[in-house]
Formats: C-alpha cells, sequence, structure tokens
C-alpha cells in the first residue's frame, strides 16, 4: 500500500496531502514560509497530520512529489524530507503532454501540476484557471500540449492594488460567505 505525501508549495500557501494507493486521504493547509529550517517544516507536517482524519498513516510515507513556485524554501523542503524518495514537479519530469513554449524552463511547477491534473480528468483542448496568489490562466491544445497561458494578480492582491490607487472606491473587507 504505497502511502505518498504530495506537496504544493504555493507564495502564499502550501498545502500537503497524504494519498494511499492513488486515494487522497488527509490534507492539512499552512502558510508558506521560505525562511522556514527542514526541522520546522518536518515538525509542523507531522504535527499537523498527527492530528488530520488519516493522518496515523504520515508515517508510511514512501515518497514525497513536490509542487514548489518558492524556490527560496526548495532546500529546507529537500532537507526535511531527505528520508523520503523525492520528486520535484519540474519541466523535465515526464508527462503525458507537450510543453510547446519557447523557453519551457521558465513555466511553474504549479501550472505543471494544474495540467496535468486537469488532463487526468477532461479531454482537451482546455482552459485551466488557478486562482491564488496568483491567477493563472494555462491552454492545452487538442494534441495535447500546453502552448501558453497568462498570470494576473489574484483576487486579494487585485482588491488591494484597487483599494491604494482607486480614489472613489470604498475600501472594505472581503470575507468568505457564512457556511450553508
Amino acid at each position: 500500500m504505497p502511502t505518498w505525501l504530495l506537496l504544493d508549495v504555493g507564495n502564499t500557501h502550501t498545502v500537503a496531502g497524504l494519498a494511499v494507493d492513488g486515494e487522497l486521504v488527509s490534507q492539512v493547509r499552512f502558510n508558506t514560509s521560505a525562511r522556514s529550517t527542514a526541522d520546522e517544516l518536518r515538525a509542523r507536517l507531522v504535527s499537523l497530520f498527527s492530528a488530520a482524519p488519516g493522518g496515523e498513516v504520515y508515517r508510511h510515507v514512501s515518497r514525497a512529489v513536490i509542487s514548489s513556485v518558492v524556490p527560496a524554501a526548495d532546500a529546507a523542503i529537500a532537507e526535511a524530507l531527505d528520508y523520503l524518495d523525492r520528486l520535484h514537479v519540474t519541466c523535465d519530469t515526464r508527462r503525458e503532454f507537450e510543453l510547446d513554449l519557447p523557453f519551457p524552463s521558465q513555466l511553474g511547477a504549479d501550472r505543471l501540476a494544474n495540467v496535468a491534473g486537469a488532463l487526468s480528468l477532461f479531454k482537451p483542448p482546455l482552459l485551466i484557471v488557478d486562482a491564488g496568489t496568483a491567477t493563472t490562466f494555462c491552454v492545452v491544445d487538442a494534441r495535447p500540449a500546453y502552448i501558453g497561458g497568462a498570470i494576473t494578480p489574484g483576487l486579494l492582491l487585485g482588491w488591494n492594488a484597487l483599494q491604494q490607487r482607486a480614489a472613489k472606491l470604498y475600501a472594505v473587507d472581503l470575507q468568505h460567505p457564512a457556511a450553508s
């Protein structure tokens, strides 16, 4: 029963998941810090998963798959997980789609992971939108090949910029709607 740690290191948040036999059994979310040490990250993961449903399988993790857009955090992540077989998602990672781009090495791991995930669920062509700190758009043609995309400020980043620059715009806090 292979157990994998899945780590998505974003600019604002890191999401970690545990997958057993390909099924996600637990996930946790925490703020990304490029200044965290390997010991801090390892302790945080153990603590968060110990408290999460399905987290007891954390001690059986055999492999980690890491998608990171925070290069300053990568060394600490590698050291924290040095006891595991690790796959860092890059443009050189084996995948089921082409990269029809002039400089594929400039494509972020998050976007590669988004395309791989979308293609596991849907047939191309696709437009994939990921709304986070930045909002990214990824275009996949019918081959399938990643042929381009765009990055714009995310909702909160854009909202904050508008409040600072638009003189007549009222400053209000964005809040999550109440759960129903």
